[in-house]
């Protein structure tokens, strides 16, 4: 029982993190598949339509930010509570930073999320970009980069990458983020079958313990009755050695000493006797 308790409670406490690093170590090679993607939207080269199109099978929440630490593009993971709920916020072909005649980087509005009605949360898309602004020059600095946030956290576990060009320059990063609620509901699902089988694995050790138990005890339960016997002047009683080796040894230790001690009471009668 000591044993489970402390497998419970140590992947309770570490469950998370462990399984966030798993994931994480999924998400990496789509994070670089994606990233290579996104050069050819940086570059005039895919459609923000296309791109939005490639990235609704993602399963998890994207994020793009360009140089200025910009959004340039936010998608969540579909959810039937949510429907429609991937938002594009790339501006139209002919006004992305540094396209000719389009709008020069950190020059022009930004991109703004949709209209409630969209399915995107203003507040969510503000959390996601302003954490990802946070990081982003982890991001960008690295080959790869991976994030875990502290648990509890609202996001969950992020891998971001730098976004380069054809020409070998970096354009922005792209973000990667599994909602946290979505490891916390694994998580619990593990640990819950983890107490099942930790609990039906006690009720099928109880028979089997009790019976080791009675197989130790026994046997110094009849040491404990003939010592009694012993202490009251019966000097007749013997113990069967039974059990372990050492509760045997025991035994026969106990009836050598019961032999000696009625040898030398015997012979101490006798000569009182003689006195």
């Amino acid at each position: 029982m000591v044993s489970i308790s402390l497998t419970v409670v140590l992947f309770s406490l570490m469950g998370k993190v462990v399984y966030g690093r798993v994931l994480a170590n999924g998400m990496r090679p789509q994070a670089r598949v994606f990233a290579d993607t996104t050069v050819g939207l940086f570059e005039g080269e895919l459609s923000s339509e296309n791109f939005r199109f490639m990235m609704r099978s993602s399963e998890t929440t994207i994020v793009v930010l360009d140089m200025q630490k910009e959004p340039v593009f936010f998608s969540e993971p579909r959810r039937e509570d949510m429907g429609e709920n991937d938002m594009p916020v790339i501006p139209p072909e002919g006004e992305r930073p540094g396209e000719q005649g389009g709008m020069q980087p950190g020059e022009g509005p930004r991109p703004q999320p949709g209209n409630p009605d969209d399915g995107l949360n203003e507040d969510r898309f503000n959390t996601y970009v302003d954490y990802c602004k946070g990081i982003f020059e982890k991001a960008v600095s690295a080959e790869s980069y991976s994030e875990y946030t502290e648990y509890p956290s609202h996001l969950g576990v992020i891998v971001a990458l730098p976004v380069v060009g054809s020409g070998g320059e970096k354009l922005g990063a792209l973000f990667l983020i599994k909602p946290v609620n979505d490891i916390a509901e694994t998580s619990q699902s593990v640990l819950i079958v983890l107490v099942i089988s930790s609990l039906i694995a006690a009720v099928l050790m109880i028979l089997p313990i009790y019976l080791i138990s009675r197989w130790l005890t026994d046997p110094l339960k009849k040491l404990n009755e003939r010592a009694n016997e012993f202490s009251s002047g019966d000097m007749s009683g013997r113990v069967l050695p039974d059990g372990s080796r050492e509760i045997s040894e025991l035994g026969e230790t106990f009836n050598v000493l019961a032999d000696n001690l009625e040898r030398m009471i015997g012979e101490l009668t006798v000569e009182r006797n003689r006195l």
